[in-house]
């Protein structure tokens, strides 16, 4: 066989184990919707949730409820696939992710335990860990600001004086895919 023939046929061979491990929509779990907000990146099923605002702890329970969580952009890579779909629904707002800083103030861990790293951080001008200032301290959960190319920025978790002041947004659940 020549180099050509050879090169071709790794080609074709390579291609076909690729759609074999290729994800789509039906290897999310039977509790996401199927439709044209969610989607399927790497190892993930992810759905924007925009037809209803949450504060970060119902946004939370909403995604656990039905197996998943709040969306883990723990890479640039999902961060700005993330950003993406957002630009193609017309999203300019806030969106929930799963990180915060409840538990110890300026130490932000994602949802599933581990730990912000601080390289594949994007936050915002004067958002995330920082001192001196008192509302900061009032400010534990995290959403990506599709306006701002999805930078970070912290937030009050819950909606607070009996819902008069609300911290409601859409939000993004993530779930693992079920192999096929």
């Amino acid at each position: 066989m020549t180099v050509m023939k050879m090169s071709k046929s790794l080609l074709i061979v390579v291609c076909l184990v690729g759609l074999a491990f290729a994800q789509t929509i039906d290897n999310c779990p039977t509790s996401v919707p199927r439709d044209q907000y969610t989607v399927v990146f790497g190892n993930q099923c992810f759905q924007f949730v925009l037809y209803r605002t949450r504060d970060y702890p119902d946004a939370l329970k909403d995604c656990q409820s039905r197996d998943g969580t709040l969306a883990l952009t723990k890479t640039k890579a999902v961060e700005q696939f993330l950003q993406t779909q957002a630009v193609t629904y017309g999203l300019q707002e806030a969106l929930w992710i799963g990180l915060n800083d409840k538990a110890t103030e300026n130490t932000f861990v994602w949802e599933d335990g581990t730990a912000l790293d601080e390289a594949e951080s994007n936050w915002s001008d004067d958002e995330g860990p920082r001192t001196g200032i008192i509302q900061h301290n009032l400010e534990d959960c995290v959403a990506t600001n599709t306006g701002k190319n999805g930078q970070w920025e912290d937030y009050h978790c819950d909606n607070e004086f009996f819902g008069l002041i609300n911290y409601e947004k859409h939000y993004i659940c993530s779930f693992d895919l079920i192999p096929k």
